[in-house]
């Protein structure tokens, strides 16, 4: 998908410089992933329901933070909305 050369080359950069399209190739080529989404979650009922799907603890990135901005490690489910609304 994205040559032979050791340098990136621009459509690697591209795919890569966004989380959900790198999460989203990496799916595709068969990368071994920690479980998670490769949509951006919309709505809080969609994190409810992600979360409940995958089990907690959780940990919510914003697809827009860089250097571990907007990571929120969310134990319980009380603890979903707050995190939701500050990542």
């Amino acid at each position: 998908m994205f040559g032979t050369s050791t340098i990136p080359g621009v459509e690697a950069m591209r795919v890569m410089g966004s989380k959900t399209r790198a999460r989203s190739a990496d799916v595709a080529a068969g990368v071994p992933n920690v479980p998670g989404t490769v949509v951006p979650l919309k709505s809080l009922s969609e994190a409810e329901a992600t979360a409940k799907q995958f089990g907690y603890p959780v940990m919510l990135k914003a697809s827009a933070g860089g250097g571990g901005k907007g990571m929120r490690l969310v134990r319980f489910p009380g603890e979903l909305r707050s995190a939701f609304e500050s990542a």
